[in-house]
């Protein structure tokens, strides 16, 4: 019964990021119908912080007065940006997978509780998958994840889990 309703959670989630994206969309630069229906790729880069440009303004927008949750969450997105374009090879999604739990975990550490950062993750992600192509990619990359199992950073060394240190950035 365990199992069922975390599935459910993770469907409702879902649903909820799907819904989200025409208010979020509405709010953000989300790519207009020419490129919009483009295959997932990999992002366009041009300022390196391995996300797309309209997910590196929401992130800017939305945080900018905190480099420590930017630097959380850009290492989340360029996580996903990265599963997106490698959904149908197993290996990276699971590679892709463990990676994503590391940026969880530093966005717990960076935020302070789950919910905190979950709230913040579902915003970024309304941004990110905008899509049809990238939400069935995204849909993709979980199936690949069938049966795997990711363990957590012990709650005292979860500061570990950030590829930036937040105590180096100044708020």
């Amino acid at each position: 019964m365990r199992n069922q309703s975390g599935k459910f959670r993770w469907v409702l989630t879902i649903g909820v990021i799907i819904f989200a994206i025409g208010g979020t969309c509405l709010l953000t630069a989300c790519p207009d119908s020419s490129g919009s229906n483009a295959p997932v790729a990999a992002p366009s880069d041009p300022n390196g912080a391995g996300v797309r440009p309209n997910v590196r303004s929401y992130i800017e927008a939305t945080y900018q007065n905190s480099a420590k949750t930017r630097a959380a969450l850009f290492q989340s997105a360029k996580v996903v940006e990265k599963a997106l374009v490698d959904a149908n090879n197993k290996d990276l999604s699971i590679q892709h997978a463990e990676e994503s739990n590391r940026a969880s975990t530093c966005l717990w550490y960076t935020f302070g509780s789950v919910d905190a950062y979950a709230k913040a993750q579902d915003g970024m992600m309304a941004v990110t998958l905008n899509t049809d192509e990238r939400n069935k990619a995204y849909l993709v990359y979980n199936d690949q994840l069938g049966g795997q199992v990711f363990l957590g950073i012990p709650y005292d060394q979860r500061v570990t889990a950030c590829d930036i240190n937040p105590s180096t950035l100044p708020n």
